[in-house]
């Protein structure tokens, strides 16, 4: 899944490179089922890029998957 959203700013290829595979593993660890784990990647993620909308929107998702387990 591409971004949906352009970065304003570029503040180095290997930050945004990080970001982009946190997400990724976020996104494989929800797959798996390891909701908290996802969590904490895309918070990860979003303390390099707090407006990072795939971060928001995939950590939600985690969120809203580790509720209906609960």
């Amino acid at each position: 899944m591409a971004p949906f959203y352009t970065r304003k700013k570029n503040p180095g290829v290997k930050a945004e490179e990080r970001v982009d595979r946190l997400i990724a593993k976020g996104r494989e660890e929800i797959n798996l089922g390891h909701f908290k784990v996802a969590i904490k990647l895309f918070n990860e993620a979003l303390e390099l890029e707090p407006d990072n909308a795939d971060a928001l929107l995939h950590k939600a998702d985690a969120i809203s998957q580790l509720k209906k387990d609960s």
